[in-house]
C-alpha cells in the first residue's frame, strides 16, 4: 500500500477558484507523497455543493 495525503475541502474549493497557492500546494504534493486522496466526507461535501451551485 502506498502512502498517500489525504487533500480537505477547503484546499479543493481553492484550487477550484484557481488560488495559486492552493493549486502550487496540490502540484507539489502530488510530485512529493505516493499521491492525493480525499476522504467520503470531503467527497460528499463537494458534490453537495455542487448541487446547490446549481
Amino acid at each position: 500500500m502506498t502512502n498517500s495525503t489525504i487533500v480537505d475541502t477547503d484546499i479543493l474549493i481553492d484550487v477550484g477558484r484557481g488560488v495559486i497557492e492552493a493549486v502550487t500546494s496540490l502540484q507539489n504534493l502530488k510530485v512529493s507523497s505516493g499521491g492525493l486522496a480525499i476522504s467520503i466526507v470531503t467527497q460528499m461535501k463537494l458534490m453537495v455543493g455542487c448541487a446547490n451551485k446549481a
